[in-house]
């Protein structure tokens, strides 16, 4: 898929969060010149651990969307269970997958 198609699929499935709202999800641009890249909010589900949370994130696309997935990175720290498995669990994979990079910060001004 070329860059003029991911283009044209990104600005139809943005559209259409707009005009059809998912309830605990936003999304819109980090900048309205650049489609590849969204920054979303994912507000915590009722009856979960992350009922209350607010939750910031941006979806990095790539060029040839949709055939290679975004990358998402949060920016509001949040409790993700693969990373305390892997530090549960056998140490020695800590240093295949920790990275500092990792690490998150709590964003109060969400």
């Amino acid at each position: 898929m070329s860059e003029v198609q991911a283009t044209l699929l990104l600005k139809k499935q943005l559209g259409e969060l707009r005009r059809n709202p998912v309830d605990g999800f936003s999304a819109g641009l980090v900048d309205d010149n650049n489609i590849f890249k969204w920054e979303v909010l994912v507000i915590g589900p009722p009856d979960t651990l992350y009922e209350g949370g607010f939750f910031r994130a941006i979806l990095d696309f790539p060029k040839d969307y949709p055939l290679r997935p975004p990358k998402m990175k949060f920016l509001s720290e949040i409790y993700h269970p693969n990373k305390f498995n892997v530090l549960k669990g056998d140490v020695s994979k800590v240093r295949t997958f920790w990275r500092s990079r990792d690490t998150r910060r709590i964003d109060d001004g969400i």
